[in-house]
């Protein structure tokens, strides 16, 4: 019984194993070996909670009335076998696309997601899951019907040697990879490898719900309460000054200047600053001239759009991967190509790398410029009532009427509440929208949700500036057909499936169509808001890369770059660049800005100060008064401050969880180190030792400024 017991197992999880090692072999990695040591590690980890379980349940029956024991044993078999598999299984897609194992933690966000029941359904019927779950279900079946008809034979009077035999087998199984095995036999060394194999039913349900430290304390609880060594570098990894020894209550620690002129200046009191570089400096100053060519003269104000794409990969970008066909984003692809040609509208960056895996941490680069953080951490999930300024701060102090708009709930990953402290009123997701709205992925579709933003600032008084923050969903995991996808859409999406370069499986095609449909939605945004082009800008990015398998033909593929390249441009439309003072002067600015950028790598951390310099001539900016012509902008190269490991151009958590750094050629400077979540204060000091100062200059700010300072009180005052 203790071997059938150990045999269902296996087979239940190794469909998601499968799973595992088929994405694996994209890396270089061998399917066989991985399946096998995934296995052999998970069967370990589930025989002796399993076997305590089945141990009762065969006891019980045994010693009430032996002759059941098989007819009891056998459907608590099959129904042990369901669940494991289900575990399994979604374990293994969360490892695919996130590169970790999924935490408790992991869940109990899953929970507030818009639709957690339809993902994990969704999943489940990717065909890499449901076509190995079939073959196996046949498998099991076949295994218990077997047992049952020979039960008979077996000889279950003698209960304690039952019993013993049961738990002998449990043992067995147990040591299965835990026993000394030879380190040179390869297979044996991948058992031991957890990043590569994983140990999900570990990572899920040790410590099981709220005995775990970070669901019980909340990741910023768990940061606060942890002792650090000193680390006086951890501000400067992200960007920020290093605080001086004492509090001081009048001014924040973390505050930076304004960029004047392309260069910041150094503030009292903050030590680690030194001049930019010379690439940086010029784009900075390029970015405040093109500000003063925009508004010298305007009557009415500029709106600014910034879209936020669901994991809209540079991998599936022709303009980034030439290897991707250009029909997969023809758009965006559009995009780079007026820049390209010099059109003088288009601020396009070939080489940006996104700050962190999770939308959270792409919403906190592009607000806050700190998306990078260890442990899976989020400023805006986990530091949200923390005092920041970030740009929306500042947006609403230069008189920008602030919404967002989400087709799924806002509440997720509490955007809502952050987004409301940093000045956005208006908050839209699918409560707010019409009850026959199309549905997608996550909720609302992204053509509806754009449509009803554009008529919403289409139908606002015109001398009102505006700032719309949409975020996009339906190129979201497991990547659900949209009800509102054109026939234009589909028809494209099929004849990418056909084409020769195309690599991918069923469940890749699905993602193809929904990639060129969020590329179709944002090109129908932008159309939309024709009649404001004369005072719209367009900032267009991905929230992140995604850790699906590969798409398209490329032998020689950039892994790191797939991982974690990003599409960014700015859209200045060509009504607003005519009616500019000095077109000219306008478009060779933005000529300039985009020779500037190519050939070096920029961080999504960067944008919030791409955004604010390009705003910086706007009236309200102007008016600003000295003690407010301040914020807490992380970044990278934009950041006097900011110091990067191994002398890294740009550094980030890729869509796999490794955090990374690259030079201006792509190439990677650093072993990888995964960032995932920490359950308790004991892994803080195992996990991701680069980013660990960062961690350390979070606690001591938590613990100083903000404990003794009383939060945002402190900033209003010097607001």
């Amino acid at each position: 019984m203790g071997t059938l017991t150990l045999a269902i197992e296996a087979l239940a999880v190794l469909p998601g194993r499968i799973a595992i090692a088929r994405h694996q072999a994209q890396l270089g990695y061998s399917a066989l070996e991985v399946t096998i040591a995934g296995t052999l590690r998970d069967v370990s980890d589930l025989a002796r909670p399993v076997g305590v379980l089945m141990l009762l349940v065969l006891a019980g029956a045994l010693f009430v009335r032996h002759a059941r024991a098989m007819r009891v044993l056998l459907p608590a078999l099959a129904v042990l076998a369901v669940l494991v598999w289900f575990t399994s299984a979604a374990a293994a897609e969360f490892k695919v696309q996130r590169g970790v194992d999924a935490t408790w933690f992991d869940v109990q966000i899953a929970t507030h997601a818009s639709t957690p029941g339809g993902t994990f359904i969704g999943f489940l019927k990717c065909r890499r899951h449901y076509v190995p779950a079939l073959l196996i279900s046949s498998a099991v079946a076949a295994l218990v019907l077997v047992a049952r008809r020979r039960a008979r034979s077996w000889p279950m009077e003698n209960q304690l040697a039952v019993l013993g035999g049961f738990a002998g087998a449990t043992t067995l199984g147990w040591l299965l990879a835990l026993a000394p095995l030879d380190p040179h036999v390869r297979v044996f060394r991948t058992v031991s490898d957890r990043h590569i194999v994983g140990e999900p039913f570990v990572n899920l349900f040790s410590s099981f719900g709220r005995s775990q430290e970070n669901v019980r304390l909340g990741m910023r609880g768990l940061i606060e309460t942890t002792t650090f060594a000193p680390a006086p570098e951890g501000a400067a990894i992200v960007g920020l000054p290093a605080a001086a020894g004492s509090i001081r209550c009048s001014s924040h620690p973390f505050a930076r200047s304004f960029v004047e002129d392309g260069a910041e200046p150094p503030r009292e009191g903050a030590n680690g600053h030194r001049p930019l570089a010379p690439e940086a400096a010029r784009v900075l100053r390029l970015l405040d001239r093109i500000s003063a060519e925009l508004y010298e003269g305007r009557a009415l104000p500029i709106d600014v759009w910034q879209v936020m794409l669901e994991s809209f990969r540079g991998d599936d970008v022709h303009a980034l991967e030439p290897t991707a066909p250009r029909d997969v984003a023809p758009f965006m692809n559009g995009l780079y190509e007026a820049a390209a040609r010099g059109d003088g509208t288009v601020i396009a960056v070939r080489n940006m790398w996104q700050a962190g895996a999770r939308t959270s941490q792409g919403l906190s680069a592009y607000l806050c410029g700190l998306g990078t953080m260890p442990y899976g951490l989020s400023v805006a999930r986990d530091f949200g009532s923390i005092p920041l300024r970030c740009l929306p701060d500042l947006l609403a102090d230069a008189k920008l009427e602030g919404s967002f708009w989400y087709g799924g709930n806002p509440s997720f990953d509490d955007m809502d509440p952050f987004l409301r402290r940093h000045g956005i009123a208006e908050v839209t997701g699918a409560m707010q929208l019409p009850r026959d709205a199309p549905i997608g992925q996550e909720g609302v579709t992204d053509r509806a949700v754009y449509a009803h933003a554009a008529d919403r600032v289409l139908a606002s008084a015109p001398e009102h500036a505006r700032y719309t923050l949409v975020m996009s969903a339906s190129n979201h995991i497991p990547y659900m057909r949209p009800d509102d996808v054109t026939p234009e859409v589909e028809a494209r999406a099929a004849a990418l499936r056909s084409s020769p370069s195309f690599i991918g499986s069923n469940d890749d095609a699905a993602r193809v169509r929904t990639f060129a449909y969020a590329d179709h939605a944002l090109g129908e945004l932008v159309d939309r808001l024709r009649p404001r082009h004369d005072r719209t800008i367009f900032v267009l990015g991905a929230d992140h890369s995604t850790g699906d398998p590969f798409t398209w033909r490329n032998p020689s593929r950039n892994v790191e770059a797939a991982h974690a390249r990003i599409p960014f441009a700015i859209l200045l439309p060509e009504p607003l660049v005519a009616n500019a003072a000095r077109p000219d002067a306008l478009r060779a600015l933005v000529r300039e800005l985009d020779a500037a950028l190519d050939g070096h790598a920029w961080s999504q951390n960067d944008v919030p100060l791409f955004v604010l310099t390009l705003l910086s001539h706007a009236p309200g900016m102007r008016a600003l008064p000295p003690e407010r012509r301040w914020h807490t902008l992380g970044g990278e190269r934009t950041s006097p401050y900011w110091r990067a490991p191994a002398d890294a151009h740009a550094i980030g958590i890729d869509a796999v969880a490794n955090f990374y750094g690259v030079d201006d050629d792509a190439r990677s400077l650093l072993p990888a180190e995964k960032a995932s979540f920490v359950r308790d204060a004991s892994e803080i000091t195992t996990s991701c030792p680069s980013l660990r100062p960062v961690a350390a200059a979070l606690s001591t700010f938590l613990r100083g400024h903000v404990a003794r300072c009383n939060d945002r009180d402190a900033i209003q005052a010097e607001r």
